[in-house]
């Protein structure tokens, strides 16, 4: 795969994040975050689930989008039920140790890719 072709599955994901939190930031108003929330995180497991299991680029980059919609619309969710829930004292906190984690969760991955990646270039090799 390109870097062209990485980049475009990256598009793909920001764009997601920006349809789910347009579209579900108005819907929660409407039919509750509570709701939502669940949605999102429905939506959010399959499509996980469905981007596993790609056959194809096209595949790969529909599901992304769908993984990216249901994160923007978690986070309209969760940063306006952390204003509701949470003392005033203590917002700024909970929101950094929320949106941190996202960053945290991706370093994690990219670290325990690069050890599959030796795991697996390793074992290729004794074959």
């Amino acid at each position: 795969m390109n870097e062209f072709k990485i980049g475009l599955i990256n598009s793909f994901y920001l764009l997601g994040n920006i349809i789910g939190a347009l579209y579900f930031g108005v819907q929660s108003y409407r039919h509750g975050r509570k709701r939502l929330f669940r949605y999102t995180l429905c939506i959010y497991i399959i499509s996980v689930i469905l981007t596993s299991f790609s056959q194809s680029y096209f595949q790969f980059v529909v599901f992304r989008l769908l993984t990216g919609i249901a994160v923007g619309g978690e986070y309209t969710a969760i940063f306006a039920a952390i204003d509701e829930m949470i003392p005033k004292t203590n917002r700024g906190s909970v929101s950094i140790i929320i949106d941190g984690s996202w960053h945290l969760g991706s370093l994690m991955a990219a670290v325990l890719s690069m050890m599959l990646e030796q795991f697996k270039s390793k074992h290729q090799q004794s074959i």
